[in-house]
Order: C-alpha cells, then sequence, then structure tokens
C-alpha cells in the first residue's frame, strides 16, 4: 500500500499544559489514480514516550443497542477514531511512517509502502438505513479500505439535489488561502467551518465511493421494500381467507336415509 506523509512539530505556549507536539497528514494512493487523505493526526508524549493519535469523532455510547447516560441525565459520548486501522500491523507500519517525518520536521510529503502489496481499494461497504427527518438523515455506513482501514460514521443525508456523503468532520475558524487570514464575520467574530478529517482526494476517488456507499444504501432500502411488500402481500392473503366460509362438501345435497325391510 502506498502512502504519503507529512508532518511537523509543535510547541505549546509556555505554562500550556497540552501535550500535543506535532500535526501529520497522510495521503493514501492506489495504481488506480486513487487517492485519499487523512488530516489532524496529533504525535502527542506521555509518561511512556511519544505516540501518534489519530483523528476522532464522538457519538452517543450504547450497550445492546440501548443509549447509555450519565447521573446528569445526559447521553454519554466515546470516542472513535474515523479512519482506524483493523490489525496491528496495519497500525504499525502507518504509525512507524509518521514518527519518521515528525523526527524529520518536514512538511513536505514523503513516500512509503506498508502492508506489502495491499491496496488503498474498497474492499467492504455496510449500510444501515436510517431515518431522521431533523437531520436528512437516510442512512449511516462504513467502508473497509484493502481489509486494512476501516472508515466509520458515514452519514448519507438528502439535500435539495438528492443523496449525498457526510463523512466524519471537525470545526475550525474559516480560513482564507488568498489572504491567509481567519475570515472575521459582520459581528466581527471569526467564521466557523467544517472540514471533512477524511476525504477523496481526486474527483474520480470522490465519485467512487460516492457511487459504492449509495449503491449499498438503494440495494438495502429495495430489499426492504421488497420485504415490506411481501407482508403486506401476505396480509392480504390471510384477510381474504378469512372472509371465505369453511368448505363443506355436503352442502346443498338432502339427508337421504334408506328403507329397508318393506314388503314388495
Amino acid at each position: 500500500m502506498r502512502i504519503q506523509v507529512s508532518a511537523s512539530r509543535y510547541t505549546p505556549p509556555e505554562g500550556d499544559a497540552n501535550n500535543t507536539r506535532g500535526f501529520a497528514s497522510v495521503k493514501f494512493q492506489n495504481d488506480n489514480g486513487d487517492e485519499y487523505i487523512l488530516e489532524r493526526i496529533t504525535i502527542r508524549e506521555s509518561a511512556n514516550g511519544m505516540y501518534v493519535s489519530l483523528p476522532t469523532v464522538a457519538r452517543n455510547a450504547k450497550v445492546n443497542g440501548s443509549p447509555v447516560y450519565d447521573s446528569n441525565g445526559n447521553p454519554k459520548k466515546e470516542f472513535t477514531e474515523v479512519l482506524h486501522p483493523v490489525n496491528n500491523a496495519a497500525r504499525t507500519e502507518m504509525c512507524n511512517a509518521i514518527m519518521e517525518r515528525w523526527r524529520a520536521n518536514d512538511r513536505e510529503y514523503a513516500e512509503f509502502n506498508i502492508l506489502g502489496n495491499t491496496q488503498f481499494e474498497m474492499s467492504k461497504i455496510n449500510v444501515n438505513l436510517h431515518s431522521d427527518q431533523s437531520k436528512h438523515l437516510v442512512g449511516i455506513g462504513s467502508v473497509t479500505f484493502g481489509d486494512a482501514f476501516k472508515l466509520d460514521s458515514i452519514m448519507v443525508k438528502e439535500g435539495s439535489k438528492g443523496e449525498f456523503l457526510d463523512l466524519p468532520s471537525y470545526r475550525t475558524k474559516k480560513y482564507d488561502p488568498e489572504t491567509k487570514q481567519i475570515v472575521i464575520g459582520a459581528d466581527g467574530q471569526p467564521e466557523i467551518d467544517y472540514r471533512d478529517l477524511f476525504h477523496p482526494n481526486t474527483r474520480e476517488a470522490y465519485d467512487k465511493l460516492t457511487n459504492a456507499v449509495l449503491d449499498s444504501l438503494h440495494a438495502k432500502q429495495q430489499a426492504q421494500d421488497n420485504s415490506y411488500a411481501y407482508e403486506q402481500q401476505q396480509n392480504n392473503y390471510n384477510q381474504q381467507s378469512a372472509a371465505i366460509p369453511d368448505y363443506d362438501p355436503f352442502s346443498g345435497f338432502e339427508d337421504i336415509t334408506p328403507q329397508y325391510g318393506r314388503g314388495r
């Protein structure tokens, strides 16, 4: 698997307890020219040394499918990695590449080959139907690449122009690349922007990811529609059967009793 890594060091202000020591980005590429990028990776320091922290998103914690609440009645949150390695080899090799670039303190992307000939291609897609009209949400899914990295928390939403993917994102201040300054709104406060933590970096990759997830969603919807239609058909059949009286093979015949013993 071919990846490119960029990393830089970060020194927090004096007196700041922040344990962040650097930032990194990783580009994932395959032989078809597709490219994806994972951003907002941090290098942190602990008592045991430096380590790589992959970007996470918060979601409501659940146990056996039921939400969990804290003592104040608020939903408990759990944090899951946006794009997480599914095995130790994937995590170790990617993190080693990130740490190597962090030590070099070089913002330029450098290429690494990890996991041998494994390609960063979609190998598994799963979408669950979900209906939330207030959020225009129709499905939540995940995609596994090369049986090595899994992208979670993909939301499929219904917009004015049709369905689209809402990938995991983070909130940040809006930045103008031309002026290289934070955009200030009419109220004098920085404008807010949302940026994807993981996203396709080419148009071809974007189309492939979108089409694959939507195809999976539509297949689930079709299966649900077929199941509903079959259930309705069975209900109609049962109702019609209940309206038909029981069949009596002797209905309409007179009761004829044979007569024996009479004289001729």
